[in-house]
């Protein structure tokens, strides 16, 4: 399940800044081809590839692996039920 929250995210996050997988690849410094992997969910990354990955798409880690919609409030500010 996380590997497919991870791909979501991944994908609707850099599509959403109109980046390529490749263009990705040169602003974290993760090969494009890891990336393809990861969003085909055929490969696991390592915590540090994430954060590499997230940096460049403006997400924290956390936003990067939650699924949408659950993730906490802006930055880390819990959200509140009403």
């Amino acid at each position: 399940m996380i590997e497919e929250v991870v791909a979501q995210n991944l994908v609707s996050a850099r599509q959403a800044l109109k980046l390529t997988q490749e263009t990705l690849g040169q602003q974290s410094g993760v090969s494009m081809y890891v990336i393809a992997h990861i969003e085909r969910q055929a490969r696991n990354p390592s915590l540090q590839t994430l954060a590499r990955l997230a940096a460049p798409l403006h997400l924290t880690l956390e936003e990067l692996l939650s699924v949408p919609g659950k993730a906490s409030g802006a930055r880390g500010t819990p959200q509140r039920d009403t």
